[in-house]
């Protein structure tokens, strides 16, 4: 899998990067988790505080392109990420995790 930035910009109000990125890869969509994955050690991220958005495909294309969000910590990143995004992204194990961290931090 080969993933090529198209669009990054920094949102201050969110704490957040926002990046588009156009992935190729052989077969099927690859899966969130592989693309999240390869995405944060692409940027040197770290994985608790991204979450993919979203991945749309063309159909029969091998390239995809996927919209993934680098949050400045886990904190802001649950309170603004929708909780069927975060589902998406991260098991109920993860997630309770996350939750109980951010918790902590406050």
């Amino acid at each position: 899998m080969e993933a090529e930035v198209i669009e990054e910009k920094r949102d201050p109000l969110l704490n957040r990067v926002e990046v588009k990125f156009r992935v190729k890869h052989n077969g099927a969509t690859p899966s969130r988790k592989e693309v999240r994955e390869k995405l944060t050690a692409l940027r040197g991220a770290d994985p608790k505080r991204c979450v993919v958005a979203g991945i749309y495909t063309s159909f029969g294309a091998r390239e995809s392109t996927v919209y993934f969000r680098e949050y400045e910590s886990t904190a802001h990143m649950l309170r603004i990420e929708p909780e069927h995004v975060l589902r998406r992204n991260f098991s109920e194990e993860e997630l309770e995790e996350l939750k109980k961290q951010a918790g902590e931090q406050k």
